[in-house]
C-alpha cells in the first residue's frame, strides 16, 4: 500500500523538517535504505519476480532520485553504490541519458578507487555511453577498469 499526500502538504512537512537538526540524519537513513533496497532488487532482477520488481522500481524513482541527489554531496559512495546497481533498472527503461547522467556524477565524485561499486558503475557507464554510440566515453571508462580486471 502506498500512500500520498496532497503536494502542498508534502511541501509543508518538507520545510519545517528542513529547519530540524535531524535533517540531514533523515536524509542519510533515506539514501541507506534505498540503497538496500536497489541490492535486494538487483539480487531478484533474473528471476521470476523480474515483472514486480521492475513496476516497484518504477514507483519508487522520485525516491532514487532524491536518494542520488543527496548522496552524491554527503555520501558519495552510497550514490556510486546506487547508481551503479541501479544501471540495469535505467537500461530495461530506456532511460540511458538519465542513467548515464547519474553514474557520471557518481564516478565524478569518488576517488578512483578498485572498489566493487565503482567496477559496477564504470561497467554501467562504459554499457551506457556505448549504447548512446559515445565510443570515446565508453573506451575511457573500459580503460579505467582495465586494470582492475585481472584483480
Amino acid at each position: 500500500m502506498r500512500f500520498r499526500l496532497l503536494e502542498t502538504l508534502r511541501d509543508y512537512g518538507r520545510q519545517r523538517i528542513e529547519q530540524t537538526p535531524e535533517f540531514t540524519d533523515l536524509r542519510r537513513r533515506h539514501a541507506d535504505w534505498y540503497r538496500r533496497l536497489v541490492t535486494e532488487a538487483a539480487a531478484g532482477w533474473f528471476g521470476p519476480h523480474q515483472v514486480e520488481w521492475m513496476k516497484r522500481m518504477e514507483r519508487e524513482g522520485l525516491n532514487f532520485l532524491a536518494a542520488l541527489d543527496f548522496s552524491v554531496a554527503d555520501s558519495p559512495d552510497v550514490a556510486l553504490d546506487i547508481a551503479g546497481t541501479l544501471h540495469p533498472f535505467g537500461l530495461a527503461r530506456g532511460a540511458l541519458t538519465e542513467t548515464r547522467r547519474w553514474l557520471d556524477r557518481a564516478l565524478a565524485a569518488t576517488p578512483s578507487a578498485p572498489t566493487t561499486q565503482r567496477i559496477m558503475a564504470l561497467y554501467g557507464g562504459a554499457m551506457v555511453a556505448a549504447l548512446q554510440a559515445d565510443t570515446a566515453v565508453a573506451a575511457a571508462r573500459v580503460a579505467e577498469g582495465r586494470p582492475w580486471s585481472s584483480r
